[in-house]
């Protein structure tokens, strides 16, 4: 009598193991229908365009400290500036673009990032945010949305943004930062000068 009630112990304990194992996988499979893959992107806005580029690549957000002139350097190239000890280039985008350069305020920012081995600060007019935006809702780079040539443009996603007081439908412009900064043009060349 003894060896059956010890069977039908262990046979409980099987199916309440069976039963949890089935509980967490069930539980791990509805998380990961229900999670959708997510992009990490800091936005920001450079003449009048509203645009995103990969979070991960960003390093910093500073406050526009002094920017020390370099001659014979690209109009694109504002200048360097020292962070922590470390000489930076800084690029201004709407340049490359061929954008309006709007006057930047107060609120212009530096987006230190780091591409590979490429170290820069990219100059905008005003930071938005650090946001997730799902993936699966981003759309392929649209003709003419913009003056961004198609290669630096991964997609866009249609945002509401508040302009002058008012809710305007605008795109978030999403840059492929890896291919704007090894263009031929963020190329300079100094043998060539």
């Amino acid at each position: 009598m003894a060896e059956k009630s010890k069977l039908a112990t262990y046979d409980t304990q099987k199916i309440l193991e069976q039963m949890k194992e089935e509980y967490w996988h069930g539980l791990s499979e509805a998380e990961a229908d229900t999670q959708e893959a997510q992009l990490q992107l800091v936005t920001f806005w450079l003449a009048d365009e509203f645009y995103a580029v990969d979070a991960p690549l960003c390093k910093s957000i500073i406050k526009v400290p002094g920017i020390v002139r370099v001659p014979q350097v690209p109009e694109y190239v504002l200048g360097v500036v020292n962070l922590r000890g470390r000489i930076t280039s800084v690029v201004d985008l709407r340049w490359l673009f061929q954008l309006k350069l709007n006057p930047l305020t107060e609120q212009a920012r530096l987006i230190v990032v780091e591409v590979g081995e490429l170290n820069t600060a990219i100059i905008t007019e005003r930071v938005v945010e650090i946001t997730n935006r799902p993936a699966a809702e981003l759309k392929p780079p649209a003709t003419g949305s913009t003056q961004v040539r198609a290669e630096f443009v991964k997609g866009y996603y249609e945002e509401e943004a508040v302009i002058e007081g008012q809710a305007k439908k605008v795109l978030l412009i999403y840059l492929d930062l890896e291919k704007v900064l090894h263009s031929r043009e963020m190329t300079v060349d100094y043998r060539a000068r």
